[in-house]
């Protein structure tokens, strides 16, 4: 469990930056979805991290949006939603083999709420996490994207790419 508990401390690393400088923990470069494809060979599968919510709306979105991909490129996928994939399949993801391509969905969007005794929010920690595990990955040379939409109903951008 080495990479999971990597994962945990970038997070905790995250989540101190916000309290002495107030940034966002998603101030990371956006990335492309196509250009991670473009990377894809026989054998690899996409791994969709999303940190939103889950709603019967954004598995619908998901759901196409794994369809396009495979019909594009016949690469087989999976869609976790995060933070709670980081407890079942984080660690194939980091120490697993290298086949893997790992597309990380955020928002801003959200009905955030604040953490009792904690000086962030249920949001904040949401991004320290998401972005302690886009490290995690990054230092594991895993082929990863990683892409904030403004609010979920912007998931179907994601299939234009595609097209």
């Amino acid at each position: 469990q080495p990479n999971v508990q990597q994962a945990k401390d970038l997070t905790d690393a995250e989540l101190a930056r916000f309290q002495e400088s107030g940034d966002s923990p998603n101030n990371m470069p956006f990335d492309s979805l196509a250009m991670l494809l473009n990377s894809a060979k026989p054998g690899d599968y996409l791994a969709i991290l999303a940190y939103i919510e889950e709603t019967d709306g954004s598995n619908r979105m998901f759901e196409s949006l794994r369809h396009k991909v495979i019909e594009r490129t016949g690469i087989a996928t999976t869609l976790g939603y995060g933070p709670r994939y980081l407890h079942s399949t984080g660690q194939l993801h980091k120490a697993g083999p290298v086949s893997g391509l790992f597309l990380e969905v955020t928002t801003g969007d959200s009905n955030d709420v604040d953490l009792p005794g904690e000086p962030y929010s249920l949001k904040v920690l949401a991004d320290a996490q998401s972005a302690g595990d886009a490290s995690a990955l990054r230092a594991a040379n895993r082929r990863f994207a990683r892409v904030v939409l403004e609010n979920v109903s912007d998931l179907h951008s994601l299939e234009q790419e595609l097209e």
